[in-house]
This record gives C-alpha cells, structure tokens and sequence, in this order.
C-alpha cells in the first residue's frame, strides 16, 4: 500500500520533465524549470536534514566585489540526463556549452545589477547538435539583479522570450550561484532558490589551492519546491530524493574561476517517475575592465527570484494558463480518457491531466464538492486515486474539507479512506481540522479504524507537524481552531503516549517512524532511549533520529555505528547521510578495516556521494580501491573513484 498517494508534489519539476519528453503540447505551456539532480551513487530516499555546523581549519577567502564595467568571460558547459516514467525508461539528454559573459553594469540600492550575454551558443539533444529556435533568443543579452554577497535576487528578460528561454536561462544563472557573504567563516549557510526550488546550501572554505582558495557548497534539503502553485514546502511523495555539490575556485576578487558542480534529482512524484541528474563546468577565460553598452530595464520584463512566493494574483495567472478555455467537465473527462493510455505516455498525460484539474479547482474552489461526491460514489480505482491526489494538490481549504469528509467518513469505501487520509498528511497546508482528523484516526479509541487506514494516519501525522514547524520552527496551522484544541497536547505528545500504549512491536515501529518524520526536537527525548539499547526496535529508532537538529543526536549516532549489529549499523549510516555535520572519515576508515561486507560496501557508496567536495571521501575511496579484503568492495570504490575525476 502506497501511503503517499497526494499529487501535491507534482512540482514544476515534473512539469519541466513533460516538456521535455513531449515538447510542444498543443493548449499548453508550462512555466516550469529543469531540476536539479542525483549524487555519484544512488542516495537514500529521502532529502537530508540539516544539523549543526562544525568549525573547520581557516582559509582566507576573497571578499566578492562587483567592479562596474569588469566583464568576466566563462566557458560554460552543462549536460543534463532525464529520464520519465521510473527505471528502465530511455533518458533524454540535453547539452547546452557557451561562452558567458557576466559584466556589473549599475548599482541600484544594496543591488547589483549583472548583464549576462550567451555567444556561441550549442544546443544538442542526445549527443546531436540542434538548431533550435531556442538558440537565436539564448544569445540575446539579459541582467540579473545580485545582492552584495552574490545571491540572485530577481531576472530580466527581453520581453517577448518564450517561456521555455526563461526557464532555461534561470536555469544557467541558478547552476552557477555563489553567495559569499563579506563576512564569511570556514562554513556558512544560504538560502537559495533554482529552477527547483528554495533550498538551503552550505558553503566550506575547502584549502587554499595553487589557482587560489577552493570553496565546496552542497545543497542540504529544499525547503519549498517550485510548483505551479508557487513556492511549496516539498511534498512527501513516495521517494524524492535531491543531492548536489559543487567545487569552486575563487578568484581574487570573489568571483569563480573554476566551477564543477553534479546535482540530482531522483523522484516518483505522485504518478510520474523522473531521474535527472545533471553537471556544470564553468572555467574562467579571461577579465577584462571597459565600457559595456547596458540594457534597460524598461524594455526587460523582471521576475523576482530570491524568496518569491505564490500570490493570489502570480497563482492565478499560472492556473489560467493551464486550464484555458477547458471547463471542469472536459477537465474531468480529459483526466478519465488518460486512465486508458499505457506506458510513459499514458503517466505524462494522466500529470498533465491532473496538474489541469488542481489549478481549475483553484480558480473555482467550489467544485472540490464534486470532487468528492464523485469518489465517494465510486469503486477503487485509478480515477479515484488520482482525484483524492488532485484534491491534496489543489491546497484550498475546500479541497481540504473534502479530504476531512472521506478520511473520517465511515461509509466511505476504506480505499479512498486510506488514500484522503494519505493526502492530508503530505499536504502543503496543514489545517487544524486535518491535524484534528489524523489524531481521531491514529488514536482509534474506540478500536474501530482499520489497521493500514490507522497506520497512514500516524504516519501522516508526523509528516503533519514537520510540515506545520517548518516555516516559523513553531507548528502552525491554518483555517479556524478545533474546540478545545489549545488544551491539546502537541503532536510529539501524542505519539509519544501512542508509544506508550501500543501493545505490540509492530505498533511501535510504525509510531517510532512517525516520531521521526516530526524532525522534531522535541521527540529526541523519547527516541532515544530506544536508539541507545540493543533491541528490537532499536534499528527504526536510530534511522528516526535523523531529521532532528541537535548535537546530541550526532553523537549517538557514531556512537551506535561504532558498537551495533549490522542491521543497526547500517541504520545509522544512512541516517548521518542526511544530516550536515561532516562525515567522520577516519571513524569509518577504521571500520572498514575490520567491518563487515554489507557496512564497508554502504560506506564506500556514502563515500562516493560525498567524495566531490570532502577530501576525507576521496582518501577513503583510494584506500578501499586498492586494499579491501572483497573483490566487489574494491572494484565500486575504482568505479566511484572515476566518476568523481571526471567531474
């Protein structure tokens, strides 16, 4: 039973990827950009959480300067691999090399304003050069506003670009983004945005290099997702994970003078699956100061960038352009004939569908009723499936009250139960009467709730107070209070008294799993007096662990990685994985000297996935290549070996 079954994640990501596997679909034309992408070998399931920083050795970095009229002209070179509709599907790649030139032409306030011009441009598709009519507007010259320290903060565009050329040039400016605050330390953290989304990246003052200081920045987690509905918290689909990294040589006024970056996305989001990775190579040619015939920015359109969030207005434009003239009817139908498609072709045109029939509930909120009545009064099905999903991605209260009505119906076929009660917990905006819901169900009181129907909801509940915390680290929920809610305890406190009560090892690993998708500091307390102890249920308390953002947590961790059965340890490897505290090389180095198979093979691939940006992976990479006991061991570590050199 797949208990994500909410499209709400189906983000401009996946849209982006429709484009490119469909190209031009007649009646409609999505603003969506190419994602950002996987690691050297696959990561775990789920995007890494952030945790304290650790100090590093000093290394004296440039500050970033902005001298108006200094052209910076850049071989660039990106390729990008997609592939839509899970493993096994034929990739498409895309290549696009250039020669960039980044010029300061103006300051306006704390801005800088950056003209940026493409020469040369190659566009291929599958390794074949094409003449596209991209390529004519990709050499046109446009400006992007930089704060002082290098963040994007908004684009102009020549009015008149297709929404395809945008895409792609917010997509070039984005793979290449260095915020380097005057003030920097041997870490610092930014909050960023790309073609992706928002998303926290954290920058290590690496080593002073012959070419000058070496600076490493990894993407942590995104913490919201573009969508057609804006800016979003990420959506919990059944498997999305996102890793990057990049190594920059700095030159001496701040800017880059070398650029290689790797970055992934590996999803399935609601029905569509998507890989995509991609690289980028920037190497500086040369600097030159003179005079540079500026744009205006009256003849530009500007699109904020940094921080920009959906508006009732942006929002609307974007369902507009989505929905057209179709009426809710033919969007119903359009969605019932794409159930009979098969193949990749069939889940491209079943998004689509759905992605339609979210933004027209949206514009006209009150026909989520009919959305509901008509899973209501139906069989399982596919169609159903995707209906429940369109009403968690539509986001709106009325669509969420639907949501309510079939979780907590009780002659509600228990199907659409479990998959209503799924959307509500992966959901965008959590309301009090969602959280409300979820508890009723979690609790079963009465002893009434289906098992699988009962187990969504506790899950779905944990997903639910992360979601509610992530903004403002306090949960908050929208729509009115529940009666006597503020008596209510919180819903770590529930869980933990759920914990507490269930009479079996089963119950309790489905709460301990719902205790960590609360990434919650508050569930430390509670997790890990069971991650400490030898026992059955010690594995799923260590990888719960995870997500909550305290030191504490990091010492537990080595320390069960260091004295636990393989199953444990194993546990704990993959949930150090998603924090942001540095590996402890050495630690694991010593552990492959004398561990056992299944742990050394998972280390190398954790060294693999970070050997692009910490010294400490490439040594002990090198050290399994050429001395591990197994034949298997030694020869993935040579095959990651490889793919890091050819970054």
């Amino acid at each position: 039973m797949k208990l994500a079954l909410s499209l709400s994640g189906l983000t401009l990501l996946t849209a982006t990827t429709i484009w490119f596997a469909m190209g031009d679909a007649p009646g409609v034309e999505l603003d969506a950009p190419p994602a950002s992408a996987p690691s050297l070998a696959e990561p775990p399931a789920q995007t890494r959480t952030a945790g304290p920083l650790e100090a590093t050795r000093r290394v004296r970095l440039p500050a970033r300067t902005f001298e108006i009229g200094t052209r910076h002209r850049y071989d660039y070179r990106s390729d990008k691999s997609i592939s839509l509709g899970g493993e096994g599907s034929p990739a498409i790649d895309i290549g696009l090399s250039a020669r960039l030139d980044m010029t300061p032409v103006a300051r306006e306030g704390e801005l800088v304003r950056v003209q940026v011009e493409l020469s040369d441009a190659r566009l291929e598709h599958d390794g074949v050069p094409t003449d596209h009519p991209l390529r004519s507007q990709l050499e046109a010259p446009f400006m992007v506003s930089m704060s002082p320290a290098g963040r994007v903060e908004a684009l102009h565009v020549p009015r008149g670009w297709s929404s395809k050329t945008r895409m792609l040039v917010k997509a070039l400016v984005a793979s290449v983004q260095l915020v380097l605050p005057a003030d920097a330390g041997p870490r610092w953290v930014s909050h960023e945005e790309d073609s992706t989304g928002e998303y926290r990246a954290t920058y290590r003052a690496a080593r002073a290099g012959d070419e000058g200081p070496v600076v490493h920045k990894s993407k942590e987690h995104y913490r919201r997702i573009a969508t057609v509905d804006g800016l979003q918290a990420p959506a919990e689909g059944d498997r999305y994970t996102v890793d990057g990294a990049a190594e920059i040589t700095l030159g001496p006024d701040g800017w880059p003078t070398r650029w290689r970056g790797r970055e992934a996305v590996d999803a399935e989001v609601g029905p569509i699956a998507i890989a995509y990775v991609e690289q980028t190579r920037l190497t500086l040619i040369d600097r030159r100061h003179g005079p540079v015939a500026a744009l205006s920015l009256w003849d530009l359109d500007t699109t904020a960038v940094s921080g920009q969030d959906a508006t009732a207005d942006n929002t609307h434009d974007l369902d507009r352009q989505l929905v057209g003239e179709a009426s809710f009817g033919t969007l119903l139908d359009v969605l019932g004939g794409a159930m009979d498609r098969e193949g990749a072709e069939g889940r491209v045109a079943r998004g689509e569908a759905a992605l339609r029939l979210a933004a027209s509930l949206r514009l006209h909120p009150e026909n989520a009723a009919a959305v509901g009545d008509r899973v209501r009064n139906a069989e399982p099905s596919p169609m159903t499936e995707h209906l429940v999903g369109v009403l968690g991605a539509a986001g709106t209260a009325q669509s969420q009250a639907e949501l309510v009505e079939l979780a907590t119906g009780a002659d509600v076929d228990p199907a659409h139960r479990v998959g209503a009660v799924a959307s509500l917990g992966t959901s965008d905006n959590p309301t009090h009467a969602s959280r409300a819901a979820l508890t009723e169900l979690a609790r079963n009181a009465d002893g009434d709730v289906d098992q699988t129907l009962q187990q969504t909801a506790t899950l779905g509940l944990g997903n639910l107070h992360r979601k509610a915390q992530e903004e403002t680290g306090e949960p908050v929920f929208e729509g009115e209070p529940i009666a006597d809610e503020a008596e209510a305890p919180s819903v770590v406190t529930e869980l933990a008294a759920m914990l507490q009560a269930a009479p079996t090892d089963h119950e309790r690993a489905v709460i301990i799993d719902a205790l960590g998708n609360t990434a919650s500091a508050e569930a430390f307390p509670v997790l890990d007096p069971i991650a400490a102890v030898p026992g059955t249920l010690q594995e799923e308390a260590v990888f719960a662990l995870r997500g909550i953002p305290l030191g504490g947590v990091d010492a537990r961790l080595w320390q069960v990685m260091a004295a636990s059965a393989v199953p444990t340890q194993l546990a704990a490897l993959k949930a150090i994985e998603f924090r942001s505290t540095p590996a402890q090389w050495a630690t694991l180095g010593q552990m492959m000297a004398g561990g056992h198979r299944a742990v050394r093979s998972a280390i190398v691939s954790f060294a693999g996935r970070r050997a692009a940006i910490e010294e400490g992976a490439r040594a002990l990479l090198e050290a399994a290549a050429q001395g591990d006991a197994d034949p298997t061991v030694r020869e993935a570590a040579t095959g990651l070996l490889g793919a890091v050199a050819a970054l």
